[in-house]
């Protein structure tokens, strides 16, 4: 008989929303923790290597922050992948393409009719947003 498995972000939010239960002790809580913890990282196929469990804690922390929108472009990238991750370097640039593309038409729009203040504030919001944004040219 073929086991169920859940997908990786369910494995990750169930870790995160456990809490012990009045009746059991530490040790049930630690050891309920850790089953949970090893299933999300099988999910994610990390076999054990410091360097990937390092890449997806930051991957995960990244994908903590981002508006529903990215969310739902960075689910449709990991589904087309055979660890349903694509990797912190690869999620950075993925973003980093969304918001380049974003800021370069929001941009273009506001320069249009914009007075000087208003192009400063969007370059401003642009290095808020990503430091790689701010070395976009603002006419």
């Amino acid at each position: 008989m073929r086991e169920m498995r859940l997908s990786p972000s369910i494995y990750w939010e169930k870790f995160n929303s456990l809490s012990r239960e009045s009746s059991e002790t530490f040790q049930q809580f630690a050891t309920r923790l850790m089953s949970l913890f090893d299933l999300y990282l099988e999910s994610r196929k990390i076999d054990k290597n410091y360097e990937k469990l390092f890449d997806l804690i930051i991957y995960d922390r990244i994908k903590s922050v981002l508006p529903p929108f990215l969310s739902r472009h960075v689910l449709a990238l990991e589904s087309a992948t055979e660890n349903r991750w694509i990797g912190r370097h690869a999620l950075v640039d993925a973003l980093h393409g969304v918001y380049t593309r974003r800021s370069s038409r929001r941009s273009h729009r506001v320069n249009k009719h914009a007075t000087a203040t208003e192009r400063a504030t969007v370059h401003v919001h642009a290095t808020a947003v990503s430091p790689r944004i701010a070395r976009i040219k603002h006419v």
